[in-house]
C-alpha cells in the first residue's frame, strides 16, 4: 500500500517529496525529504521499509515528524510540498503513554502549517 501512495503524487526536487519514519518501541527516520527525488528510486526504497516490532510509541514518532518538518538538513523546504506518511494500528501501546504530551507535539506540528489527516 505504501508504494501505491507514491503513484498518486508528483515526486521531484521541486514537487512532492516524501520522508519515512518507522516506529514501534522507538522511532527511526529512515529517509529524509531529499533522499529520493525520483519515483523509481522512491518506490524501491518504500518496498524495503521494515516493520518495527514493539509498542507503537506515538510521542517518539511525532517528535521525529516535527524534526523532519523543522530541520533544513533533513530536506525540508518551505517552497516544496513535503509528505510524511504514518501507518499505525492506531493504538499507543507504551506503558506510560502521555496523551497530553502527544497532543502538544501534534499542535506544534499543526502550528508549522502541516495538515494532519488520519484514519485508523
Amino acid at each position: 500500500m505504501i508504494i501505491k501512495v507514491s503513484d498518486y503524487l508528483a515526486i521531484g526536487s521541486t514537487q512532492t517529496r516524501i520522508a519515512v519514519v518507522v516506529f514501534g518501541s522507538y522511532a527511526n527516520i529512515l529517509f529524509n525529504f531529499d533522499t529520493f527525488l525520483i519515483r523509481s528510486s522512491l518506490r524501491t526504497a518504500l518496498a524495503t521499509v521494515p516493520r518495527i516490532g514493539g509498542q507503537s510509541n506515538f510521542y517518539l514518532m511525532l517528535n521525529s515528524v516535527k524534526d523532519l518538518l523543522t530541520t533544513s538538513f533533513r530536506g525540508n523546504r518551505d517552497d516544496v510540498r513535503d509528505v510524511v506518511l504514518i501507518f499505525t494500528d492506531g493504538y499507543d501501546g507504551t506503558p506510560n503513554f502521555d496523551l497530553n504530551a502527544a497532543i502538544a507535539v501534534s499542535k506544534e506540528i499543526k502550528a508549522l502549517g502541516a495538515n494532519i489527516n488520519g484514519k485508523c
